[in-house]
């Protein structure tokens, strides 16, 4: 499925259908026509990653380095990612 921001019929088999708020476009002649209008979405720009200053040393804690060098240890994966996001 092609997500654009305008979408048009690519043949006369093309239908223009709206669901759930949406503008699609479905083909039964050539499933590549196959469209919705809209904005896409990048998964990885939404979820935090780990950065290079961050090892995971056991299970259940992880160390972290903050610029200036000072090692904290935390028990929890979510406390060392606020304190990294800081």
């Amino acid at each position: 499925m092609k997500v654009r921001t305008a979408v048009r019929k690519l043949c006369r088999d093309c239908q223009i259908v709206r669901r759930k708020g949406r503008v699609r476009v479905i083909c039964k002649s050539n499933p590549r026509h196959k469209q919705r209008q809209g904005m896409h979405t990048v998964a990885n720009e939404s979820a935090p990653a780990l950065t290079a200053r961050a090892h995971v040393v056991g299970p259940a804690s992880i160390e972290a380095s903050s610029p200036m060098g000072v090692q904290t240890r935390f028990s929890s994966t979510a406390a060392a990612l606020r304190v990294l996001m800081l």
